[in-house]
């Protein structure tokens, strides 16, 4: 099935299968909804309530609303935020009063804004959020079961805010953690991380050193961290990504790997780098990436580490805004004689390339030689178009003459 309108609204449903593309909206309203193995493209916005979600991906580029009742994601992807790419002060996630949200089986969620939470349960499931989170009044978040949800902005668990991180369970906090006025955290186990400043009441529960007036580590992972990372960088400086990080300490650490995604969800590994092994000095790291051309507005990488004994752990996951209007992709000659070569400049070599016709039938493909130049094959006069795929895709018309 495949549903393309302005705005989808599901009453009382059960969706298995298909691709839903919403130009505006998509909601569930009254009733009780189940949704499987579906593709769904909210457009703007979506509103979810009473609805369960098994093997589906759910893509809002805008705000992503809770209501009242219960909403579950199970095995599926979530994307929410402006424009689906980067930090945002701006809602990406809102839940109304009774709304409650539940993510098992591996669900994947990046929330690219910031979150005003009512009752969420992550069970063996991902979150990445990059904006503040609000869990202020008596709000409820639950990580458990190898759950983990990494907070890249500020939590405010102020007024009787619960927090409770179990078995298995890890939340990074990577900015300042506001428990003051009666909020509660209880650590049992799992770990609790505060990069940042934590003001209010001590948590509850598993030990560390995560107490008022600085950030730190609590739970069951803290004593067993193979690393201490004082920061990780990543910064754009032309077409290159310079990534830096900082050990304070290391505890048979093998190697360092990276990765890289376009949508924080799939990364790919780009590099490996050797570890110290085990050292109480600081260490330096660094990595460079060339990203040439990208058609994405952001680009996620993901650190961790591996000890000898083939232990892994992630560690951090940064955004960096990418800009390359001012890199220019050009093929000449353009138009090009028929039966000649072109050279191609912007485009490193041994990247794939495909033609087109204007129809869009691809008649080849190849990869960009060593020397930048593209033989073409035996096509006729006319105009085509020529996709280039590396980190994004850029298409650039051709014209082919006698």
């Amino acid at each position: 099935m495949l549903l393309v309108v302005s705005n989808i609204q599901l009453e009382d449903a059960t969706i298995s299968g298909g691709t839903f593309t919403a130009g505006t909206s998509f909601s569930t309203t009254n009733g009780t909804n189940t949704i499987s193995g579906a593709d769904i493209d909210a457009g703007t916005t979506a509103t979810i309530k009473n609805t369960s979600f098994s093997n589906s991906t759910l893509d809002a580029a805008g705000l992503l609303t809770i209501q009242s009742g219960d909403v579950s994601f199970d095995n599926s992807t979530i994307n929410s935020g402006t424009g689906n790419a980067g930090p945002n002060d701006a809602d990406a996630l809102k839940m109304n009063g009774g709304g409650s949200f539940t993510l098992t089986g591996n669900t994947q969620m990046n929330v690219r804004g910031s979150v005003t939470n009512n009752e969420w349960y992550i069970d063996d499931s991902d979150v990445i959020v990059t904006g503040d989170f609000d869990n202020a009044g008596n709000e409820i978040l639950d990580v458990y079961n190898n759950g983990t949800i990494n907070i890249q902005g500020d939590f405010d668990n102020s007024g009787n805010g619960n927090v409770n991180v179990g078995s298995g369970g890890l939340i990074d906090v990577d900015g300042d953690f506001d428990n003051t006025g009666g909020g509660d955290v209880d650590v049992d186990g799992g770990t609790f991380v505060v990069d940042g400043d934590f003001d209010g009441s001590d948590p509850t529960g598993d030990g560390g050193d995560c107490t008022a007036g600085g950030g730190g580590c609590c739970g069951v992972g803290c004593a067993t961290l193979p690393i201490t990372l004082l920061d990780f960088e990543s910064v754009l400086n032309g077409s290159v990504v310079s990534l830096k990080w900082t050990t304070a300490s290391e505890l048979n650490n093998d190697y360092f790997t990276i990765e890289e995604s376009f949508d924080g969800i799939n990364f790919k590994e780009v590099a490996t780098v050797p570890g110290a092994g085990t050292t109480q000095s600081v260490s330096y790291y660094s990595f460079q990436d060339e990203i040439v051309f990208s058609t994405n507005a952001y680009m996620y990488y993901r650190l961790s580490q591996t000890d000898f004994d083939g232990t892994h752990v992630k560690l951090k996951v940064n955004i960096v805004p990418l800009d390359f209007r001012n890199i220019e992709i050009r093929i000449f000659p353009n138009p090009v004689p028929l039966g000649d070569e072109i050279k191609v400049h912007g485009i490193p070599a041994q990247t794939l390339w495909k033609l087109f016709s204007t129809t869009g039938r691809e008649i080849a493909t190849g990869e960009v030689l060593n020397d930048n130049t593209i033989k073409l094959p035996e096509v006729l006069v006319g105009v085509y178009v020529i996709s280039f795929h590396g980190k994004g895709i850029s298409n650039n018309q051709m014209i082919v003459f006698k």
